[in-house]
């Protein structure tokens, strides 16, 4: 288990803060990087129609940005899939794809032209697939996945 997970599974509950929600704030990829700008070490929580939940931990601020991938080595992913559980899946090292953004998606890990996991811009729907970046087991019950919820986290005493 990576650093950062250890820490996030150390830190109370009480000191998260929400940032972005669809319930609240509407299914938009760039309402979301407008309220996420500057926001660090956040944990973006997926919750599908099948009741699946999974999700990312990054330590850089989500951003639309058409140069490629960013992100550190902190990136992780995590799920509860088949259990109450949780299974984090750290970098492996094999690449640095972390993090993928633009107008369109909002993308984790990538390799073999698939990300592991990925979501459309209305937030709607998405997929994840194993990739060497992390690693991962499917995320969700099945490939592709329709998003009931989506919310974005962050630790209140490690907002820059």
């Amino acid at each position: 288990m990576s650093s950062c997970a250890k820490r996030i599974e150390e830190e109370k509950i009480k000191n998260l803060n929400l940032i972005y929600s669809t319930a609240k704030d509407g299914c938009n990829l760039k309402t979301f990087y407008a309220k996420s700008e500057k926001i660090q070490n956040s944990i973006l929580i997926i919750k599908t129609d099948d009741g699946d939940a999974f999700g990312v931990y990054a330590s850089e601020d989500y951003k639309c940005n058409t140069q490629g991938f960013y992100g550190t080595g902190e990136t992780f992913l995590f799920t509860f899939y088949n259990t109450d559980r949780i299974h984090t899946f750290p970098c492996s090292g094999v690449n640095d794809y972390y993090i993928y953004s633009d107008e369109k998606i909002l993308s984790f890990g990538c390799s073999d032209n698939y990300f592991s996991l990925s979501l459309e811009k209305d937030f709607l729907c998405g997929y994840s697939k194993t990739t060497l970046t992390f690693k991962n087991a499917v995320l969700s019950q099945k490939d592709n996945f329709f998003i009931s919820k989506l919310e974005l986290w962050t630790f209140s005493d490690l907002v820059n």
